[in-house]
């Protein structure tokens, strides 16, 4: 009978023991695995952040609180900017595109974040190297005009809901899952489906940014936009009839109808004009307008960059450590059942080798049955992980899009750490049994 007969048989007899060994084992590399896979899609996700632009404009605040919230959908309370404002952008000879999103609001079913954009969005790309897609089996398309109902919606908003070209939805505001929600009554028609991107954009709904005005609601006081937009200027608060005047003065339908003061930007993607692999005037620009009091300049790598060294990167660290010192003391669990089993099992390997077995033959018998065991723990802690990894997917914000069952390079290290682990578990019983005095045990 071969080594590994002998092993598996050995193995089989000690089902619980070695089921019981097995499950730590898998437990600890359930663990490095599911902190393997989620690690790396984060470090994807934040290393190059998707947007195709040069520059966040948005309010005066957190740096990093912007990038999140414009490039990977996490809600957070922020400021708008007055709809002016990025007419003023638009017109600065500085820039070669401006692009206006707001947001707040959620789809009705399934609760997905909208953020009410430009055709140009889309028409930019996900990122300076990968342009926007759309099937072109069901007649996909961006928005056909600068006002109207329509929307285009990321692949999984699509097949989470089901969707597709032709179906119509309500914005939701205050979020889906909130019983005092306000459901506006107005119908977006979807006109195109995104392409799986890998990013936030895939859980976004996009809608034209000028119906999004229309939605009763959204338009602000005429007042309040007078006196937002001079308080961004620098300028004293207006009362009385001189407000009413500046309101008369306001009350002029801009694009889509709703005068442009009632209306507010959550945020404005902009590229600088000149070389877009090496600007220098970013930079500039960006100083430029973080020195004033009306908004702030963002480029979204500079938050992302920090967010990863100060806090990911030690905290993957320490999560990683601490799985594999699950591992090891798997690894403890299995030199500790051999060790203690060994005693019982020297009559045994007497009788081996009386019957002709080498000394090599027993010690080769015991190293495999720690492989054997470390393998079955391997094997069965590897499909955990991907299965904890899918079970989080519904708890992970938007921005980080995850194949649960990709396996992923890191994860290949754990194939020589755990032959390690079975080396060293089996190495201390397999020299006793390979020393074991054989006249001594028949006896």
């Amino acid at each position: 009978m071969s080594p590994f007969a002998i092993a598996f048989k050995s193995v089989k007899n000690r089902a619980l023991v070695t089921g019981l060994t097995a499950l730590s084992v898998a437990l600890g590399t359930m663990l490095v695995v599911a902190v393997l896979s989620t690690s790396a899609v984060v470090d994807r996700a934040l290393s190059k952040p998707a947007t195709p632009f040069d520059l966040i404009l948005g309010p005066k605040g957190s740096d990093l609180q912007l990038v999140l919230t414009t490039l990977y959908r996490m809600p957070a309370a922020m400021e708008p900017l007055p709809y002016p404002y990025y007419q003023q952008i638009q017109a600065d000879d500085r820039f070669a595109e401006a692009v206006p999103i707001a947001f707040g609001d959620t789809t009705q079913e399934g609760g997905f974040p909208i953020v009410a954009t430009i055709n140009r969005f889309f028409l930019a790309g996900v990122n300076r190297d990968e342009p926007f897609r759309m099937s072109e089996t069901d007649g996909s398309r961006g928005f056909s005009g600068e006002s109207g109902f329509e929307a285009v919606v990321g692949s999984e908003v699509a097949r989470a809901n089901n969707w597709g070209v032709g179906d119509s939805f309500k914005l939701v505001h205050g979020g889906a899952d909130d019983p005092n929600a306000h459901v506006h009554d107005e119908l977006f028609e979807i006109v195109g489906v995104l392409l799986p991107t890998g990013t936030a954009n895939d859980q976004t709904a996009f809608v034209q940014l000028n119906g999004f005005y229309a939605v009763s609601g959204h338009d602000k006081p005429l007042s309040e936009g007078v006196n937002r937009w001079r308080a961004l200027q620098g300028l004293p608060e207006l009362e009385g009839e001189a407000l009413k005047q500046a309101e008369r003065e306001a009350n002029v339908p801009g694009v889509g109808g709703t005068p442009d003061l009632q209306k507010e930007v959550s945020a404005i993607f902009v590229n600088v004009k000149g070389d877009r692999e090496a600007n220098m005037m970013v930079p500039m620009v960006a100083a430029d307008i973080n020195e004033g009091f009306k908004a702030a300049a963002v480029n979204p790598a500079g938050p992302v960059a920090r967010l990863r060294e100060t806090f990911l990167a030690p905290a993957q660290t320490v999560l990683v450590a601490l799985s594999a010192l699950v591992v090891v003391v798997a690894g403890v669990g299995i030199f500790v059942s051999l060790y203690t089993t060994l005693s019982e099992r020297l009559t045994e390997v007497a009788v081996l080798r009386a019957l002709g077995a080498q000394r090599s033959t027993v010690f080769a018998v015991i190293l495999l049955e720690a492989a054997v065991v470390t393998l079955l723990g391997g094997l069965l802690g590897f499909f955990l992980g991907h299965a904890l990894t899918f079970a989080v997917l519904p708890f992970l914000p938007p921005g980080l899009v995850i194949d649960p069952w990709a396996v992923r390079w890191e994860e290949l290290w754990l194939l020589p750490g755990l032959a390690l682990l079975a080396a060293l578990a089996g190495l201390l019983p397999a020299t006793r049994a390979y020393g074991a005095d054989v006249t001594k045990y028949l006896n």
